[in-house]
């Protein structure tokens, strides 16, 4: 069960509709979506759509091998805390050695926390190991960057 998403105009409150990205909208008990959606909640496709496609990107080894572009994508105060319990720092992630992990992602959702601030959660499996990430993603200027990033082990069934 997904956590309601509340909008700035009292009385809608959105919510998924399954775990695939899509979202509806509910007002007294009735349900809503797409165009009326996107006008009273503030959720687009494209804004989510771009969102997940920046998570894509990281876990890309073109992008993650970029300096320029990874300053440009991850804040200056951004910190992760990996699957290993280890925290990196922006520092950490621009000084590491060559990325070459090849990265499923998929069920990605989005939560509006505030204005500009997203919170996209998603499932990885990497070296068929799978686990589940959270972002927090702010828009500085015209472009995103991401702030915290989570990642957490599924253990595996045996």
């Amino acid at each position: 069960m997904h956590p309601k998403r509340v909008s700035k105009k009292r009385g809608w409150a959105c919510e998924p509709l399954n775990k695939s990205s899509r979202y509806s909208a509910f007002f007294a008990g009735r349900a809503y979506s797409a165009p009326l959606l996107e006008a009273l909640c503030g959720m687009t496709r494209t804004h989510y759509k771009m969102l997940e496609a920046l998570e894509r990107d990281l876990v890309s080894p073109e992008i993650r091998n970029d300096r320029a572009r990874m300053t440009e994508l991850l804040a200056d105060d951004f910190e992760e805390y990996g699957s290993s319990g280890r925290v990196f720092y922006k520092s950490d992630v621009l000084s590491a050695p060559d990325f070459g992990a090849a990265y499923d992602l998929s069920d990605f959702t989005f939560t509006d926390l505030a204005e500009g601030v997203v919170l996209v959660k998603y499932k990885a499996v990497v070296s068929n190991q799978e686990s589940l990430r959270s972002s927090i993603w702010v828009k500085a200027s015209s472009s995103w960057q991401l702030l915290h990033h989570q990642a957490t082990v599924v253990p595996s069934a045996t």
